[in-house]
C-alpha cells in the first residue's frame, strides 16, 4: 500500500537534487505513506495524540478513501502534529469540494468526536462526504483562519475529469511537505 512506484522515483529524484530542510521533509513524507487505505491505522494514530501521546516525531499520518454514492469518489486525509496542536487536511479536488481550494485545514479540537466520525466512515464510505458537504465543527474540527491555509500559490486546483484518485493523492502530498515544512521553516515556494 505505499505510494504508486512513478511517485515514490519522482520522490526520490526531488530528494537528490534537494538539500537541507526540504530534503527532510520529502523523505518524511515518501515514508509516511504506507497503509494509506487502512481506517485502523489513521484512527490509531488520531487516539494516540487524543491520549496526549506525542506524535510528531511520526510525521504526518495519511488516509486515502473517497465515497461510493451518490456517485463515486476519492479523497483523502493527513493528520499531523504542528508544535503543540494537531491538524486534519481534508484533501478534494473535485465533487464537493470547498469552492475555493483543494486542501482545506482544520484544527482538530475534539478528538472524540472526529474518532467517531472516522470509525463510521470505516463501517460506511458514504460517511466520508458529510465532512465535506455538512458542518465539520459538528466532528471536532475548526477551519484555521485563511493565513493559516496553505498559499493559493500551493494549493492544488481542481481535478480533470476522472481522475480523483490521482488529484487527491496529489493534493495529500502537497498537504503533507506543507504540514512538515512549517517546522522547518521552509518558504513556501521551496514547497511548491
Amino acid at each position: 500500500y505505499g505510494l504508486d512506484p512513478a511517485f515514490s522515483q519522482s520522490m526520490r529524484e526531488v530528494e537528490e537534487r534537494s538539500h537541507g530542510d526540504m530534503k527532510s521533509v520529502l523523505h518524511t513524507v515518501e515514508h509516511a505513506w504506507v497503509d494509506t487505505p487502512s481506517y485502523g491505522k489513521f484512527i490509531g494514530r488520531l487516539k494516540d495524540a487524543q491520549a496526549g501521546i506525542d506524535t510528531s516525531a511520526g510525521g504526518p499520518e495519511v488516509l486515502m478513501t473517497g465515497w461510493d454514492h451518490p456517485s463515486g469518489h476519492a479523497v483523502g486525509f493527513v493528520f499531523n502534529q504542528e508544535g503543540n496542536n494537531h491538524y486534519l487536511y481534508a484533501c478534494n479536488a473535485g465533487d464537493a469540494k470547498d469552492p475555493h481550494r483543494s486542501i482545506v485545514k482544520y484544527k482538530v479540537k475534539n478528538f472524540g468526536q472526529l474518532v467517531r466520525f472516522f470509525r463510521g466512515c470505516d463501517q460506511n464510505r458514504d460517511q466520508t462526504r458529510s465532512l465535506f458537504v455538512g458542518k465539520p465543527a459538528r466532528l471536532g474540527l475548526g477551519r484555521v483562519p485563511e493565513h493559516e491555509q496553505l498559499p493559493s500559490s500551493i494549493d492544488k486546483s481542481s481535478q480533470k475529469r476522472g481522475n480523483c484518485t490521482m488529484a487527491s493523492r496529489k493534493a495529500c502530498m502537497l498537504a503533507m511537505m506543507w504540514s512538515e515544512s512549517l517546522d522547518h521553516g521552509i518558504k513556501p515556494k521551496m514547497v511548491k
